[in-house]
């Protein structure tokens, strides 16, 4: 019966770090969270920001923990900038410009 439980009690912990390791989380300059989606593995994410356009062109977001490169988006209109296909962890908006939203959404 112990060696069943320490069985089921290894594959909870498995199954919760696969879907840690599965979440997206988009914080402010602020450390303070804008968006999280659970369950993915790279998404698109949506900025919308008030700022002027050369600020909007030098938003990055930045891998926090340091294991992948920084992100450029692309400018779309006058106030957001896309990110195309942002892997899971957590990333942090560097931008002169405020954060007025943030959507995370499947990439296509």
């Amino acid at each position: 019966m112990k060696l069943r439980a320490i069985i089921m009690m290894a594959a909870f912990l498995c199954g919760t770090q696969a879907a840690a390791a599965s979440e997206l989380r988009i914080i402010d300059s602020s450390g303070l969270n804008r968006a999280i989606r659970m369950g993915v593995i790279e998404a698109k994410v949506t900025l919308e920001l008030a700022g002027p356009a050369e600020a909007l062109s030098q938003t990055k977001l930045v891998n926090i923990d340091g294991l992948l490169p920084d992100r450029t988006g692309r400018v779309l209109d006058s106030k957001k900038v896309v990110f195309e296909q942002i892997a899971a962890g957590t990333w942090q908006v560097h931008s002169s410009a405020k954060v007025i939203s943030v959507v995370i959404s499947e990439n296509r």
